[in-house]
């Protein structure tokens, strides 16, 4: 009975597999602006499901969606108004999108204040806050990614903490050096330069305006002929009760991407046939005490055919993993370093609390945010942890004269086992240094030496990073047309590392 009951499961199962198949079909388009142009990179998604793909650089998409006839297509990009078209029974679409002319009226902050975009004759972008806010970013830089065409973010080494390097107008020669130094826009958050924005929190961000070319950064000088990021942090509404606001994120991040060693006994014979071409006598070479020869690559062969995928533990065992032989080592075992030193997922939360409001002549606002995030390291694993105060007021007190006051605070601390700076020391660089047969494993109960067991062995080291600013100023409207600003900045910066362990120049 059990057995007919399973048959009829998987006939069931089958069917209804067929069914789903048979539901979905194929459209295809092409997207144009007004003027016949065809649009690259329009967001093409079916409305109310995770189904989209992007148009290609001929304006061209092809998209698989369930064979409903009461869908609707959903076409979107920065610029034009979003359209929405119903499916029916179509296979091909041509969509035309307009220009999103009603933007001509958006405020846009510039060098000397505000004016209306249509004013504008420089190269102004403006991003929205809303855009932050949907993304589980941890800093405003990665937040960036992707919202303004030419505004290009990268991580060089994908490390917790580190400020990711931002070109507004792509690598240029020796200034486009991938380390952060050289072309990077000049970032100014409320009209006050800050080193970076690892220090301030996306989520008291008001608005944003990237300034591209000559005309709109003008005023800067030559500090901004790479570009201006002008941030506004948020300031209370007045004559509104006063608002609390709480959000938490808790989201894991994992490695993109990571070289993969070749297998053990692959990768002895491509190095020993590498050698051998050079010195076509020798029958063995070693490097870092690790010897290979022809009977080492047919033995870690038979190693893999035993003994691969099963959970041997740390311990190696001699004559199985490993031999002497005529005064030489050779390891056999293989080893994916990988897994012993990475993990697949890391935890990071961020929590943010706001207090907000105003009275007829004063408003105010309160952020307070934290982050934490965990680094991929299974042992010793380092920690990055952020800390944000901003705290505004604004008050008129008569109507010619305004007084406003800003604190902005933040923290960061960076906690990392020790190792040595010099880039061949660096413990990501061992992981694919050596090959799969490096000992990775004990003998006896000790450790081999290598870049694992030293950074479970090493001390933590600590690197943290304070930025204190105190910004007062006012507002002296003498005459009817003419306003005068009075501000000043205090900013103190402060960075400490405790080290423990020699450093390698």
């Amino acid at each position: 009975m059990k057995e007919k009951v399973q048959f009829l499961f998987s006939v069931l199962l089958y069917f209804a597999c067929l069914s789903l198949w048979a539901q979905e079909r194929q459209i295809s388009g092409e997207v144009t602006g007004e003027n016949g142009e065809l649009l690259p990179g329009v967001s093409v998604f079916l409305k109310d499901s995770s189904i989209g793909t992007t148009t290609d650089f001929d304006g061209k998409f092809t998209l698989q969606i369930p064979d409903a006839p009461d869908g609707i297509l959903v076409f979107s990009s920065m610029g034009y108004t979003q359209k929405e078209v119903p499916v029916g029974d179509r296979s091909v679409f041509e969509v035309v999108l307009g220009e999103e002319l009603e933007k001509l009226d958006e405020v846009v902050v510039v060098g000397y204040g505000t004016q209306k975009r249509g004013n504008l004759t420089g190269a102004v972008a403006t991003i929205e806050p809303e855009i932050l806010d949907s993304r589980p970013i941890t800093d405003v830089a990665r937040g960036l990614q992707g919202v303004s065409p030419g505004l290009t973010i990268t991580s060089p080494s994908g490390q917790i903490g580190e400020s990711p390097v931002i070109k507004l107008r792509g690598n240029i020669g020796t200034l486009g050096n991938p380390d952060g130094g050289g072309a990077q826009p000049l970032i100014l958050v409320d009209n006050v330069e800050v080193p970076d924005l690892q220090s301030i929190n996306p989520q008291d961000i008001e608005n944003i305006s990237v300034l591209k070319d000559a005309t709109s950064t003008s005023i800067y000088g030559a500090r901004a002929a790479w570009g201006v990021i002008l941030i506004t942090t948020k300031n209370g509404r007045r004559n509104s009760a006063p608002t609390v606001s709480y959000s938490n994120n808790f989201s894991w991040a994992t490695p993109t991407t990571t070289p993969k060693i070749a297998p053990a006994a692959e990768g002895a014979e491509m190095a020993f046939a590498a050698v051998h071409r050079r010195v076509p006598s020798l029958d063995v070479f070693s490097i870092v005490g690790m010897s290979v020869d022809e009977l080492a690559i047919e033995k870690m062969r038979e190693w893999e055919e035993l003994y691969g995928g099963q959970d041997l533990g740390m311990e190696m065992v001699e004559g199985r993993d490993f031999e002497r032989r005529d005064g030489r080592l050779f390891f056999y075992r293989s080893w994916d370093p990988r897994k012993l030193f990475m993990r697949d997922w890391a935890p990071q939360q961020k929590h943010d609390l706001s207090v907000s409001g105003g009275s007829e002549n004063t408003n105010y606002y309160l952020g307070l945010g934290y982050l934490n995030q965990e680094g991929v390291l299974k042992v010793n694993p380092d920690q990055f942890d952020r800390y944000n105060v901003n705290l505004s007021v604004n008050t008129k007190i008569n109507d010619w004269l305004s007084v406003r006051g800003k604190v902005l605070h933040s923290n960061t601390k960076l906690t990392k086992p020790f190792y040595f700076t010099s880039a061949t020391y660096d413990p990501w660089y061992y992981v694919t240094r050596w090959p799969a047969q490096y000992p990775y494993g004990t003998f006896e109960g000790k450790p081999f030496r290598n870049h694992i067991s030293e950074v479970e062995q090493a001390e933590m080291n600590e690197t943290t990073y304070s930025l204190s600013r105190i910004n007062l100023g006012g507002t002296i409207s003498p005459l009817e047309g003419l306003t005068v600003n009075f501000d000043y900045t205090h900013d103190r910066t402060e960075q400490h590392e405790h080290q423990t362990g020699g450093v390698l120049s």
